[in-house]
């Protein structure tokens, strides 16, 4: 994502060209356009340096539902591994200007409803201010990224665990020599 809006809105060009009225000028099929369902996802927070997504979350403007389907991001999240969190984010809008948008006239955010839906499945919403949230999801990505870091370390120890003890004994002494002590790697590869 860029640092700063671009159009100040968004185009919905793609969105209508992939609706069934519009699908069936190309797919000389009406019931296999309608099976050509897709969704937007609303935001998937990622790491600068590695471009790995870290959270993903479903927004809304919170009108007071309780509800909004999120069934395909959460199926979306079960296929990325590490598990990332996911959240259902439900903003207030306010009814003054967000004062660092020079642009655009673009209101700012009262207030946020916040559900958990992924790993684990939270009943309620917590209800917080934008700092909080702010803060909240600042801590969320760097939880995200430390475990990312930590599963990664963990496969690649699974795979030179592998690669070990397929190794003679004068292989495992220059891989030691090379690389096992650089990386303190003796008793993670000989205790699994």
């Amino acid at each position: 994502m860029s640092l700063e809006e671009i159009r100040g809105e968004r185009n919905l060009v793609y969105s209508e060209w992939h609706r069934p009225a519009s699908m069936v000028r190309f797919i000389n099929d009406p019931k296999k356009v309608e099976t050509m369902s897709y969704i937007d996802i609303d935001c998937a927070e990622y790491h600068d340096d590695w471009s790995e997504v870290l959270v993903l979350i479903e927004t809304a403007i919170d009108v007071g539902q309780d509800y909004k389907p999120v069934t395909v991001t959460f199926k979306l999240a079960q296929r990325i591994y590490p598990p990332i969190p996911v959240f259902l984010v439900l903003y207030k809008i306010s009814k003054t200007m967000n004062p660092t948008v020079k642009k655009f006239q673009i209101e700012d955010i009262e207030a946020f409803r916040i559900k958990q839906i992924s790993p684990k499945w939270e009943t309620d919403f917590t209800i917080m201010t934008p700092k909080q949230w702010a803060e909240k999801l600042l801590q969320i990505r760097e939880d995200s990224a430390a475990h990312m870091l930590e599963c990664g370390k963990q496969r690649e120890l699974g795979h030179l665990r592998a690669v070990w003890k397929k190794l003679s004994a004068r292989e495992r002494k220059m891989f030691w020599e090379e690389i096992g002590k650089k990386f303190r790697l003796t008793d993670s590869l000989n205790n699994p």
